[in-house]
């Protein structure tokens, strides 16, 4: 895969070894959990852990049809470089209506 840093629609950043270690075991820990986005709307994002990506989606969307609910965001976190570069590369692609601002 690749990590575009020229798409309009695309945020990425780098996590450090032990942030990305945390951040998996919590996930693998709680696959699913609610993160506040501020918003007009107090909109809430449902986070659903599926490896090393994040799918995300509103409650609202969630509670209409957990199966079926909408991505506004898919977060996939790059660990090739963890043994070398104790670092981690993530890459968050914006599908739904959230702005960059929102995401970062």
């Amino acid at each position: 895969e690749h990590l575009s840093l020229d798409k309009p629609n695309t945020t990425s950043y780098v996590l450090s070894n032990e942030t990305y270690n945390q951040l998996i075991s919590k996930a693998k820990h709680s696959p699913m959990f609610m993160f506040p986005v501020q918003r007009e709307q107090g909109i809430l994002i449902i986070g659903l852990e599926q490896g090393k990506s994040f799918i995300w989606t509103t409650l609202e969307e969630f509670q209409k049809n957990p199966t079926k609910a909408n991505p506004y965001l898919v977060t996939t976190c790059f660990d090739e470089l963890l043994v070398s570069k104790y670092l981690a590369l993530v890459r968050n692609d914006i599908i739904g209506a959230l702005s960059k601002e929102e995401v970062d």
